[in-house]
Order: C-alpha cells, then structure tokens, then sequence
C-alpha cells in the first residue's frame, strides 16, 4: 500500500476539508502516539481555509510525521505541528504559482545531512535501528501529497532539527462547507484487544487508535505469539491481526485458528499488501481494514468485526 503510494496510484477518496479542524481533531492520537515524556505543540494558522484531499491518508500522513520526529527527538525535544497559507508567486519544482497551505511537523533532534535528505523518500530507506521502522512513513507521505497536486518539503542540518512540510493547494471551494462538521461514529465501549502486528511502529500506532478509543491492547509480533496470549487471557474481547506476518502462519492462519478455539472472538484483519494475500483475506468472513486508515475507519471496521460474529 505504501509502494503504491509512492508510486501515486494509491486510491484517494478527495474531499473539501477545513485543514486545522482535521488537524485539531487529531490531536489526541497524535498525543497519544508521542507519549507523556515529548511535549507536542499544536499551532495552527490556517483558519477556515481548505484543500481537497482525502482525509483519512492526510490524517496517517500527519501521524507517520509525528512518529518520525517524536523517534528523532531528544528527551525532552518539543514537537511543533504547524500550520498556515502559502503564496507562490511563480514555479517552484513541480508547484504551480498560487495559494498553498503548508502543513509542518518540526522537531529539535539530530537533523539530516543533504544526502540523507535526497534519499528520505525512498520505500524501505531508513534511518533508524533495526525493528524501529520501515522506512516506508515518508514514502506515504510522499505519495498522498504528490497525488493532492503537492509537494512535500524538507528542511534539515545535522545538530540542527528537522521540518517536514507538506504543501497542499489551497481549494477555492470553501463557501460550499457546511458548519456542523460530519458526525463520526460512536466507539463501543472499551474490551481487550489482542493486536498481532510485526511492524512495530505500525503497531505503536494501531495500539495509540485502539487506546484512543478506550480499548486496553495486549501486543504480540507474529502468530505463535499471538496464540499464547490468547490463550493465556481467554478475557480477549477482539482480535485485530495483520494479514502479512512473519513464520510459518499468516494472520489469516491465526484467525482461524482462534476462531475455531473460540468462535465468540470478534475478528478484524488489516493489511497493506495487495494480491494474493489480499484476496485470501477477502475470502474469510472477517472484516478486512485496508492501511493506512484514520481513526473514524478503524471504529467502523470494530463495528463490522463485531456484527459479523454474532451473524456467524
């Protein structure tokens, strides 16, 4: 999914939003996903003004921002996300002359070198330890902002910090927006949640969404992990797998497996990978939560996992 994204072919869904008021209603993920010991400031100046995207991958291309600076700062490193309009009066790279909105996620670690920085957009480039990260955040990001007719930015010396910054066009089709914002889904109320990803900052983020919503998430990194947790906390009351993981069992394997020990456990698999995989999952009759997705697609895909067990 990542790669298709950076490849500018992941499928958006556009739509005229107010860009501070997604932001705003992110902010307790994103605070969710820095932690208590990094302090995340929130300052935002772009007002009523719009864009059209999609703003589910703008919500996950926020997040994976976030993530990114809160792994590179120091302790006690502030972590800034800002917003405002941008004029351009002429051609820059790719960008059209016009009105922008920039959106930045600053913070105050080690900073990049020039080489480091013309190779940041590259799937699978990374430049954390090992098990900490994909590499495949910015190349999200990357994605989603170029396919939003935009551009993303990176302003960056060793000692010095780093800004990324995504530049998205203004949309001159404020006027049209309704007031009353669209009413998200209620959360159910809060159950354990066993959360089999080996992706560990996917994980970290998955976990902050589900903590969000008042889950309490028990954590495993493959299949057999994921069957001795189960089995040692029968108090499970959800099951959300990868589809894609590491050993001998995919996560399909282990909702069937679990599903046959205990055929009251709700069931929602995720992935990110298309083809063959993909439509193994499709075949089950557990719900199939596409990633990246936003908060509102996470509440509804627990809805789904939950109406399809008592239908099963």
């Amino acid at each position: 999914q990542h790669l298709l994204a950076f490849a500018r072919r992941q499928p958006l869904n556009p739509q005229v939003c107010r860009v501070d008021r997604v932001i705003a209603e992110s902010e307790a993920l994103l605070r969710r996903a820095v932690g208590e010991v990094l302090p995340l400031k929130l300052s935002l100046g772009s007002g009523t003004r719009t864009a059209l995207i999609d703003s589910g991958q703008f919500e996950a291309a926020l997040l994976n921002l976030v993530v990114n600076a809160r792994d590179a700062s120091p302790p006690g490193g502030t972590i800034v996300v800002e917003s405002g309009p941008e004029t351009l009066a002429k051609t820059r790279g790719e960008l059209k002359p016009g009105a922008y909105l920039r959106v930045a996620v600053c913070d105050e670690g080690a900073g990049m070198d020039a080489a480091t920085i013309a190779r940041a957009f590259e799937p699978f480039f990374t430049t954390k330890a090992s098990g900490k990260g994909t590499g495949l955040g910015l190349s999200q990001v990357y994605g989603f902002v170029r396919q939003s007719g935009g551009e993303v930015e990176i302003a960056s010396k060793p000692g010095k910090g780093t800004t990324v910054s995504m530049l998205l066009p203004a949309s001159h089709e404020g006027a049209i927006l309704q007031d009353a914002p669209v009413a998200a889904p209620a959360p159910r109320p809060g159950v354990e949640v066993l959360l089999a990803e080996d992706d560990s900052e996917v994980g970290d983020l998955v976990e902050a969404m589900l903590t969000e919503l008042g889950h309490h998430v028990r954590r495993a990194g493959d299949a057999d992990e994921a069957l001795s947790v189960a089995r040692a906390h029968p108090e499970l009351g959800l099951l959300v797998t990868d589809v894609m993981m590491p050993g001998d069992k995919s996560g399909v394997d282990l909702a069937s497996i679990l599903s046959a020990e205990r055929p009251d456990l709700p069931i929602l698999l995720s992935s990110g990978y298309t083809g063959q995989e993909l439509a193994q999952a499709r075949a089950t009759p557990w719900p199939l939560l596409r990633k990246p997705y936003a908060l509102d697609a996470l509440i509804r895909a627990i809805d789904q996992a939950f109406e399809a067990r008592r239908m099963h």
